[in-house]
């Protein structure tokens, strides 16, 4: 009698079993992919440019046509040949290169030099390089740190639009064109104004800066055209052509004390 309910136990065993065996695994969910910050001040702009540009490049060099106009208007040409390391660095020769002129920004402090001297340094960053490029490549708390340290609002926000298209505005009321600010497109989440006022002497000085004519270098936008107005007057202009993205640069071109070699 024992053998028969051990035998049937066994059989109950081996058809549960079987019955497991058979049953298809619930496949577990996929993660949800993170959904992009929501954007309610300068702060979470700058996590959303980070989030819409997870990768970024870290060099890029091109030769800039300039046009620098007078109070009258005349325009004078010349070219600079400019080279970007990110974060923060900058060198912008001017042309000929025989001249060994030009403004260096090592990350820190910016640095001046004429016919191969070293003329000027004093702390300082790039403005436009950190809202064109550093953005997307900082952590979105060292950004702010130094969009703050600027004299950018970030706690501001609020939409208007730019050239016809919707645009995010941080650190000044509808209206105020005068007060440090930045203006980011919403689709692309691009740089394309920066007005920055500064006490110079007894005045301030309102110097507005765009971006335009975006173009595709290597997979990323990069601006083709920086245009400059101070007090309202044009006074500044630049093309950029022979762009190059990723390429190697020494890091010995961004050392003031080698600025000749």
């Amino acid at each position: 009698m024992r053998a028969v309910v051990h035998s049937a136990v066994i059989t109950v065993g081996l058809i549960v079993g079987a019955a497991c065996s058979g049953r298809r695994a619930t496949p577990e969910a996929a993660p949800a992919a993170p959904s992009a910050p929501a954007v309610t001040d300068g702060s979470s702009l700058l996590s959303a440019m980070r989030f819409k540009h997870p990768q970024w490049f870290r060099t890029l060099a091109f030769t800039a046509n300039v046009t620098l106009y007078s109070t009258r208007g005349a325009g004078t040409n010349s070219q600079w040949r400019q080279q970007i390391s990110l974060p923060g660095k900058l060198r912008i020769d001017y042309l000929p290169l025989s001249g060994r002129s030009g403004v260096l920004f090592d990350g820190a402090r910016v640095h001046t030099f004429d016919n191969g001297r070293a003329i000027d340094a004093q702390p300082g960053v790039s403005a436009q390089l950190l809202v064109t490029a550093d953005v997307y490549v900082l952590s979105p708390e060292r950004a702010t740190r130094l969009l703050d340290s600027l004299g950018f609002d970030l706690s501001k926000l609020r939409r208007d639009t730019w050239e016809g298209q919707p645009a995010y505005v941080v650190g000044a009321a509808a209206g105020d064109t005068t007060t440090t600010q930045l203006w980011v497109d919403t689709e692309r989440l691009l740089a394309v104004r920066m007005i920055q006022k500064e006490r110079r002497g007894t005045r301030d000085i309102v110097t507005d800066v765009r971006f335009g004519k975006f173009s595709d270098f290597g997979g990323f936008p990069v601006a083709t055209e920086v245009l400059q107005y101070r007090d309202a007057r044009q006074v500044y202009r630049e093309v950029r052509v022979d762009v190059r993205v990723n390429e190697p640069i020494a890091e010995t071109v961004f050392d003031p004390a080698k600025w000749t070699r």
